[in-house]
């Protein structure tokens, strides 16, 4: 219920810097580890976000690493087969 309420949310205000470089809402497997991983992806890059004034530079290396890692998270917890 609480997942249902969070999109309900999304869907009526604007997307965060972080939830539109992870795609928080495209999970078309509604898997819920790819949701969580997600969620706390977007956050993360939404700190670093509040942070950017000190580096800029920095500010944006840190996001595109939390993206990055996120998208593997991601390709983790879809995989099928373990790894040989």
């Amino acid at each position: 219920m609480e997942e249902e309420t969070t999109a309900q949310s999304q869907l009526t205000r604007l997307p965060t810097l972080g939830e539109k470089r992870v795609r928080a809402l495209f999970n078309p497997s509604e898997n819920t580890v790819v949701a969580d991983i997600k969620r706390q992806t977007a956050a993360l890059i939404d700190l670093v976000e509040g942070l950017k004034n000190l580096d800029p530079r920095l500010a944006a290396l840190a996001q595109t690493h939390y993206e990055d890692a996120a998208m593997w998270a991601v390709k983790l917890a879809t995989s099928e087969e373990p790894a040989q």
